[in-house]
Order: C-alpha cells, then sequence, then structure tokens
C-alpha cells in the first residue's frame, strides 16, 4: 500500500509543474527517491497475456489537507 498526506496547495496540474516544483524546493539536491504512480502496473510477461498490478502497491491512498482556507 501506499500512502500520501498532502496540502492541497501541493497539487499541480501536470509532471512539469511538479518537477520545477521540486527543483524550485531542492535547487540541484533533489531528493533520488521520487515516486510516480499513473495507475497500476501492466505486463505480459506470463504467456502473453495481460496482467494489471503485478508489481507496485495494490492500493493508494490520498488525504488532502485543504490550507487555502
Amino acid at each position: 500500500h501506499h500512502i500520501v498526506i498532502a496540502k492541497t496547495s501541493q497539487l499541480v496540474l501536470d509532471l512539469k509543474d511538479a518537477f520545477l516544483l521540486l527543483k524550485n524546493k531542492y535547487g540541484n539536491q533533489i531528493p533520488s527517491m521520487i515516486s510516480n504512480i499513473t495507475g497500476p502496473s501492466r505486463t505480459a510477461d506470463i504467456e502473453k497475456t495481460l496482467v494489471l498490478g503485478a508489481h507496485g502497491p495494490k492500493e493508494l491512498f490520498v488525504f488532502l489537507i485543504d490550507d487555502f482556507s
């Protein structure tokens, strides 16, 4: 399982904005571990049959803290 706790002010529209935010926050010292979860993994390694969710988290929980109030 993956759990995300974030402020609504941390939400961005796309990956370009996300990497810009990281660059502005960390400069050239961007953390070596950044997860980008886009959906269930896909593999067709087993007898060329598509299997979803073979790798990575089975569930993703996102909790948002409203800091725009």
